[in-house]
């Protein structure tokens, strides 16, 4: 897989960019030695910065992301947002270009089971004002180095799961209704993913050289590994109502599943033929989160867990910060600043040599198409 990095490397192009000046974005024309890195990140709250407000509800804006488009506020775009931390870190060794078009609550577009038009607007990736769209309108010719994605969690109905979660009179591990629905929307993703992979892969997002989708992070697990909900790692702060075995469910049967059905379909989205971009899934973020979940830190009842610090917000955290419930269970800066850095692992080629590697800690799966293996991105 370095021979993957070194080619990718030296197809970097060195055209007119959009570069970010004050917080508006300008056009310039880029000389080779001034040759600058463009990366854009696109999908759902994980990657709009959800849960990371740059400002607290009485400091406006709240949300001071991309706002190119005007939506900063309603996408709740954030500059703490894990792409946009990677982007600014990669900065300090080669001038990179860095745009946003996720959105809290975005889904994949793609056409429904039986047929129909795919999505559209700002909350979906495919159809018109999508966020695809949008970036090749935005970009015109311009390649992009880098399309990071976070996208899934809200096509399997992930706020419908954790409302019913959070309910203390019922119990949704075993809701028929729930877990039905939630398994046909799991079985349905491959499909979604296809069509919005292979869109990228025919263009719809404009000339991109790689693509770096995230896994999603288990925030159910608290100090010693111990399940959140368990007696000495309980709820607390708004999340009381969510017991061990609804937690435990959310983790084996819903947040594992969707992880590995994405992963699934990067793998066939790079082994797809033809040209297209190279792909790659960044794993290794719900192992940052092991014992960071929502049932640590101040102000716990289990006095024994402050001073671990939590990546994922309460209720209360998200209302307190943000003036809204919409960052419950979704990571805190913290928990954004562990995405950025497993992101930076995943494209910190694109400023070498300027950047040092980084040291090992999480493989980030890359595919091997002539053994048609997974292997890490660093394996030969």
């Amino acid at each position: 897989m370095d021979c993957l990095r070194r080619t990718l490397a030296r197809a970097l192009s060195m055209v007119a960019l959009t570069v970010l000046v004050a917080g508006t974005y300008a056009t310039l024309v880029a000389s080779p030695a001034a040759a600058q890195v463009v990366i854009v990140s696109a999908g759902d709250s994980y990657a709009s910065g959800e849960g990371a407000a740059d400002g607290s509800p009485s400091a406006f804006p709240v949300w001071r992301g991309d706002d190119t488009d005007g939506l900063a506020q309603p996408c709740h775009r954030s500059t703490l947002a894990g792409a946009a931390v990677a982007a600014a870190q990669l900065g300090s060794y080669k001038p990179v270009a860095f745009a946003s078009v996720a959105c809290t609550g975005s889904v994949t577009g793609a056409t429904p089971p039986g047929g129909g038009s795919q999505g559209s607007g700002p909350q979906s990736l495919l159809g018109s004002g999508g966020q695809f769209a949008t970036i090749k309108s935005r970009f015109g010719g311009t390649p992009i180095d880098a399309l990071t994605l976070s996208i899934g969690g809200n096509d399997i109905g992930f706020s419908s799961i954790v409302k019913a979660c959070l309910h203390p009179a019922t119990f949704c591990e075993i809701d028929p209704n729930l877990t039905s629905l939630t398994s046909m929307l799991l079985a349905d993703l491959p499909r979604r993913l296809d069509e919005v992979f292979a869109a990228v892969n025919s263009g719809a997002a404009g000339t991109i050289h790689f693509v770096v989708v995230t896994e999603y992070p288990d925030p159910t697990l608290g100090l010693w590994g111990l399940r959140c909900g368990n007696p000495v790692v309980p709820g607390f702060a708004g999340f009381d109502g969510i017991s061990e075995d609804e937690a435990t469910w959310a983790s084996i049967a819903v947040i594992a599943p969707l992880n590995a059905a994405i992963q699934d379909a990067v793998f066939r989205a790079n082994t797809a033929p033809g040209s297209h971009p190279a792909w790659a899934f960044v794993s290794g973020i719900s192992s940052r989160f092991s014992t960071h979940g929502y049932c640590t830190d101040f102000p716990s009842p289990s006095w024994w867990t402050w001073g671990n610090p939590r990546y994922v917000n309460t209720l209360l955290d998200s209302i307190t910060a943000q003036g809204d419930p919409f960052g419950s269970m979704h990571p805190n800066a913290s928990g954004h600043a562990e995405i950025a850095d497993a992101l930076y692992s995943a494209v910190w080629f694109l400023v070498a040599p300027q950047a040092p590697e980084p040291a090992p800690r999480d493989p980030v799966i890359c595919f091997d198409t002539y053994f048609k293996k997974r292997v890490p991105c660093n394996e030969d």
